[in-house]
């Protein structure tokens, strides 16, 4: 038999072969967002926390007046109160109260510490348990050399 008639013969069996097992498959399908439960209108959830962003607040359990936005924001905080966290993975391990963290991981590690400030990318990121603390992200030389030439000096 010839090589070429061999191949187009096997070709127009395996082609039809591959679609029926292709149709057979079970259907993988996403979730669609109206088969999933709606949020708390405009972020507010009981005890009036406000939390939006991923994992935002996932775990409080009885913790009131926080209020949390950005990825994993207030995360592991369940009873803390009084907090604010802003930016991803602020205060992500807190169950202090009174914190407050604007910036990407500001008191990222911060366990039960409380009244603590943080301003600034990474500001506190390793306080763990100290209370009335406050930092601002640390200004690098090129930073400092940048602020200079724009403002003329450094406050």
């Amino acid at each position: 038999m010839n090589p070429l008639l061999k191949f187009k013969t096997s070709t127009l069996f395996l082609i039809p072969l591959v679609l029926v097992c292709f149709a057979l498959l079970p259907r993988a399908q996403a979730v669609t967002p109206e088969l999933l439960p709606a949020p708390a209108p405009d972020g507010g959830y009981p005890g009036f926390n406000t939390a939006e962003g991923f994992n935002a607040l996932l775990s409080l359990t009885s913790g009131q007046l926080n209020t949390a936005f950005g990825f994993a924001a207030l995360k592991s905080d369940t009873t803390g109160g009084f907090n604010t966290a802003v930016g991803g993975q602020a205060l992500k391990s807190n169950t202090g109260s009174g914190n407050t963290a604007v910036g990407a991981n500001a008191l990222v590690s911060n366990i039960s510490g409380s009244e603590n400030v943080a301003v600034g990318m990474g500001a506190l990121a390793g306080n763990l348990i100290g209370s009335a603390n406050h930092g601002h992200r640390r200004l690098g030389a090129r930073d400092q050399r940048h602020w200079r030439a724009q403002h003329g000096r450094w406050c």
